[in-house]
């Protein structure tokens, strides 16, 4: 159901996509559909497929082929776009010319919609929305620089903007944080990140174990008590045992 990725203002009442008064959706929407489409590996060999033949079977009499009329997938179409996945164009007299794809280029996944365009325009319109997607944002992943994000952390962003541009807001969930990214008050990212208070506990759980395991080690090897000490009390130590040697030695 179209509620089920997100959207909010879609109702289909048939499976053409032929108009009905109380059908409709918005550009949004279509963007959200298509999106969770492309993960569908099957629906991304059909949909980028220029042509496919259909073997004989016993009652069509031999092998039938399809041509698919996206030009966007087309090598030899004028709309050729490199990198683009598939999509769809439609037309009819309610609509326009209606257009949805998405194009893969260095790791990023882009999708346009057109909608109520001009026939034969759409194309056009899409490559041209693409183009600028392509050329003035970037993904940054933010992950490199913060080892507490779990898993996400990449953001789309205007070429040029840093981390430093970033606002975020975190919601606490299951003992994790979903920490959402902005710029500019506008949502470009989410991740999930460890929560600092149970980092901590486990971080004091796992040195107490190993200093444990430090002195039980310690005591079977020597008559030397074992001490848990850190930072400037190491070096007194050594200090310390330095001196008993020359005194012991003297």
């Amino acid at each position: 159901m179209p509620e089920e990725l997100g959207c909010t203002n879609t109702v289909f009442t048939n499976p053409t996509g032929l108009p009905d008064d109380n059908q409709h959706t918005t550009a949004h929407d279509l963007a959200l559909i298509m999106q969770a489409a492309i993960r569908n590996d099957s629906f991304r060999t059909i949909s980028g497929a220029t042509s496919y033949t259909i073997p004989a079977t016993n009652v069509s009499g031999g092998t039938r082929n399809l041509t698919s009329s996206f030009t966007m997938t087309n090598p030899a179409s004028a709309s050729y776009y490199e990198g683009c996945i598939g999509g769809r164009e439609s037309t009819t007299t309610a609509s326009g010319s209606v257009l949805v794809t998405a194009a893969q280029r260095n790791g990023t996944t882009l999708i346009a919609v057109v909608m109520n365009g001009a026939t034969g325009q759409t194309a056009n319109e899409a490559i041209s929305l693409l183009d600028y997607g392509f050329s003035n944002f970037q993904l940054l992943d933010l992950s490199e620089d913060d080892f507490h994000i779990l898993s996400g952390g990449t953001v789309m962003v205007p070429s040029g903007a840093t981390a430093d541009d970033l606002t975020t807001e975190d919601t606490e969930s299951d003992g994790q944080i979903l920490r959402t990214y902005s710029f500019g008050g506008t949502q470009v990212g989410t991740a999930v990140v460890e929560d600092p208070s149970q980092e901590s506990s486990s971080d004091v759980l796992e040195n107490d174990e190993n200093m444990d395991s430090a002195k039980a080690y310690s005591e079977s090897r020597s008559q030397i008590p074992y001490f848990a000490i850190g930072g400037v009390g190491i070096l007194l130590l050594i200090l310390l045992l330095w001196r008993m040697i020359r005194i012991i030695r003297s």
